[in-house]
């Protein structure tokens, strides 16, 4: 697809794919444009925190490395074959 570009921006091309991908496109000829659109994202824009349980995982390892720890002392005293 071939669109016009503005100063070495493809316009059509950022629109359309802002409009394929559920994004939005902004447009800022201005410094006062672009300080309108960083605060309107501003406020669109946050983080989701999440809590995950490592207590099973984290036991699971540790429980992994005595075991195997234990093992090679076991070879390195030659109580194992």
């Amino acid at each position: 697809m071939q669109g016009i570009a503005v100063d070495g921006v493809d316009e059509q091309a950022l629109q359309s794919i802002a409009s394929s991908t559920g994004g939005h496109y902004y447009f800022a000829a201005d410094e006062g444009q672009l300080n309108k659109i960083y605060s309107d994202l501003g406020s669109h824009i946050g983080w989701v925190t999440s809590k995950v349980d490592l207590t099973i995982p984290v036991l699971g390892l540790g429980t992994l490395i005595l075991v195997v720890g234990g093992l090679l002392s076991l070879r390195w005293f030659r109580l194992l074959p």
